[in-house]
């Protein structure tokens, strides 16, 4: 989620941005390995039981103690946010920043249609 806002600030306003880096940013709607699964169950049910199943599934104990910190309500909606997408879409705004950084996708990242459409000036 970092990386879709940093891109929109970057093409919101250039003259604060240098320079920008992304590691595998949500580009387009659709949501990844960790948003969709997340933003398919219902906001209560989550908040209620599925926050606890995420924790007790990961098998990151480093993730685990990050994401405890976090709300699950928040988490929820980040993640609804992130399946649903912006307007306009992050990759739409990436390939017209006059500045961009080098950006990267692990072997993972692509693996839902909406993840391979990479912009042009994504470096591989």
């Amino acid at each position: 989620m970092g990386g879709a806002v940093a891109i929109h600030l970057a093409a919101a306003r250039p003259d604060l941005v240098a320079r920008l880096v992304v590691a595998e940013p949500n580009l387009y709607a659709g949501g990844g390995a960790f948003s969709s699964p997340v933003a398919a169950q219902d906001e209560d049910a989550f908040v209620a039981e599925g926050f606890a199943r995420m924790l007790a599934g990961t098998d990151r104990p480093d993730y685990a103690a990050r994401l405890r910190l976090a709300d699950p309500r928040a988490v929820h909606r980040s993640a609804v946010a992130l399946v649903e997408g912006g307007v306009p879409a992050p990759g739409t705004c990436w390939p017209g920043f006059r500045r961009p950084g080098p950006s990267s996708w692990g072997r993972r990242a692509c693996r839902t249609p909406t993840r391979r459409r990479r912009p042009r000036s994504a470096s591989r």
